[in-house]
């Protein structure tokens, strides 16, 4: 593997970009291109990575990145091209190659976007390997154009009401990112919307559920408190007392004490 140091990345993208409006060109050199920085060791990170059975070229993070930043202004100014490299280079067996696909379908603009969303509709499946929709809430979480489109939130409302449990995760890190791009509590109809994966709070998703309460609370203690309540008035059971016990602690009293004591109200 060639070390990816910018000084030499920087050219080797910008000579690649070129080749953009010619997609099989395009192709055939970024293949060369992520060949020539793969590795049999997996670069090290901060991060915890998602485990996959996919394989991976172990690409320099660098490499990724800077491919991400060229796509801002070829997308823009050759979204046909763009469309047929994402279908094409998707097809490869690299998770590398799967990632940049959706970061470039990502950034469509708007009469392309449905493009992106129907992409993700016809090959995206309870199926699919872990880091996929590791990458889609990545995108969206960087993206306010996704963030705010309610084809986004269709699909990860699809995610928290799902009964895989792993994807009722990503869903509802998508809710809290969603919620966050807001900057204020949401809507009574997107509450509504959530309002399924609070009615069965199973262990395996109290941290991300504790990790939105808290976020919900912090934009309107009173309106979180009453959500949760009507939660555990109309819906009274061990699982839902417990879990509601546990969100009391991110309100002050009186309030804690009415949640804590709800199911019994």
């Amino acid at each position: 593997m060639s070390p990816a140091q910018l000084s030499r990345l920087r050219p080797q993208i910008s000579a690649l970009s070129s080749l953009f409006d010619q997609p099989e060109k395009y192709i055939d050199a970024l293949t060369k291109l992520l060949e020539q920085y793969r590795s049999d060791v997996e670069p090290t990170s901060d991060g915890i990575q998602p485990y996959s059975l996919v394989k991976k070229l172990n690409v320099p993070g660098v490499v990724i990145s800077q491919l991400d930043v060229s796509y801002n202004h070829l997308v823009k100014a050759h979204s046909q091209q763009t469309i047929e490299i994402a279908k094409t280079i998707w097809k490869c067996d690299y998770i590398e190659y799967k990632q940049l696909s959706l970061l470039l379908l990502s950034k469509l603009p708007e009469k392309f976007s449905d493009s992106y969303y129907s992409f993700i509709t016809e090959n995206i499946s309870e199926e699919s390997e872990t880091p996929l929709y590791f990458f889609l809430v990545e995108i969206a979480s960087k993206n306010s154009e996704i963030q705010q489109d309610h084809r986004w939130m269709n699909i990860f409302i699809s995610w928290v009401v799902s009964p895989d449990k792993r994807l009722k995760k990503f869903g509802i890190q998508a809710a809290v990112d969603f919620i966050q791009s807001l900057k204020q509590y949401p809507s009574p109809e997107f509450m509504k919307l959530i309002k399924p994966v609070f009615l069965n709070p199973y262990i395996a998703i109290h941290a991300d559920l504790l990790g939105l309460v808290n976020l919900l609370a912090d934009y309107s203690i009173n309106e979180t408190a009453a959500f949760l309540i009507s939660i555990g008035v109309q819906n009274p059971n061990n699982d839902i007392s417990k879990f509601l016990r546990k969100c009391a602690v991110f309100f002050p009293p009186p309030l804690s004490e009415r949640i804590k004591n709800t199911s019994q109200l």
